[in-house]
């Protein structure tokens, strides 16, 4: 209910209002006016990418916290976020990226080799992929994604400019092409998510009462690292690192289904969508015509709401 809520909201509001009969008539009967426009050609793409960037980071945060057990975790912890910012700066300083739709076919690239550098570095390390190893490749990973961006961004100003319009996160200016282009990632993603509650919910308890249990850990790790990347790869590509959903959302979940990953996956799905969808349009109406970019709004009601989880719910490391 809170999700289509949202969407109606998202469709109607925004610099230019949409009255009910325009609604209806832009929905059902579009013939080229100007409000049939607003609602289908503008405001629809933007709502579907809203959409598919809510679920993608707000199931991959899940994912993360479950694979490493530990709720306060987010998908930039494999380096996806690192990885995609380098490939699009390499993309805008070699290849001349500029639009946003130009920027999805480097962002997706470049977090799913550093998504796959993390995991290669865990196994090196101890053999297989552990919660610890699986953290510190991802840092490892980020720290030297990130120091090579610092690097390119501070000898070409023009790249800097480009690059810092894309690393805020805005879910604004995404045509219907950038959405053909990521939502059956983020569709395949899901799915494969949606096939890992109970596999997870053993692995809550430790690996060696997991395989107990009947559980294929290993299995579960690769899936999970999978499904990871292609949700938070393909939600990079789409807006940019928007910060936060990942951890706000399925730690805010926590409180009504508890740590039941049957439950908090599909949940996640629904309320991170949502949560996009209501930050976007706050950030349409502040000051309009202006619009706020949406990661900067999500960061602003992020933050303070995380914190207020934190200090509620005294999360605790699994």
């Amino acid at each position: 209910m809170l999700l289509v809520f949202t969407v109606v909201v998202s469709l109607r509001v925004g610099a230019a209002p949409v009255g009910w009969d325009q609604f209806v008539h832009a929905l059902f009967h579009y013939t080229g006016t100007q409000q049939d426009m607003i609602v289908r050609d503008l405001r629809g793409p933007r709502v579907l990418v809203a959409m598919e960037v809510g679920i993608g980071f707000a199931v991959a945060g899940t994912l993360v916290q479950g694979l490493t057990r530990n709720p306060l975790a987010d998908p930039g912890i494999f380096g996806i976020n690192a990885g995609a910012a380098l490939s699009v700066v390499i993309g805008i300083s070699v290849f001349g990226a500029v639009r946003p739709g130009e920027y999805v076919w480097f962002a997706f690239p470049g977090a799913l080799a550093a998504s796959v550098t993390a995991f290669v570095i865990s196994v090196l390390a101890r053999g297989r992929p552990t919660p610890v190893t699986l953290t510190l490749a991802g840092v490892i990973t980020a720290m030297l994604c990130s120091a090579v961006t610092g690097i390119i961004t501070f000898l070409n100003p023009e790249v800097a400019e480009g690059f810092q319009f894309w690393v805020i996160g805005n879910v604004g200016g995404r045509g219907i092409k950038v959405v053909a282009a990521t939502a059956p990632m983020v569709a395949l993603g899901l799915a494969v998510a949606l096939t890992l509650g109970r596999s997870l919910n053993a692995l809550s308890l430790g690996e060696d009462v997991a395989r107990t249990l009947g559980q294929r850990v290993g299995v579960t790790k690769v899936a999970a690292i999978v499904a990871v990347v292609l949700l938070a790869g393909a939600s990079v590509a789409a807006a940019g690192p928007i910060a936060f959903v990942g951890l706000a959302v399925p730690n805010a979940l926590r409180t009504i289904v508890g740590d039941d990953y049957r439950w908090l996956l599909p949940l996640s799905a629904l309320t991170g969508a949502a949560f996009v969808l209501g930050t976007d349009v706050i950030g349409r109406v502040i000051e309009r015509p202006t619009e706020f970019q949406t990661g900067l709004v999500i960061s602003a009601i992020g933050a303070p709401l995380f914190l207020y989880l934190v200090s509620r719910r005294r999360i605790r490391t699994l």
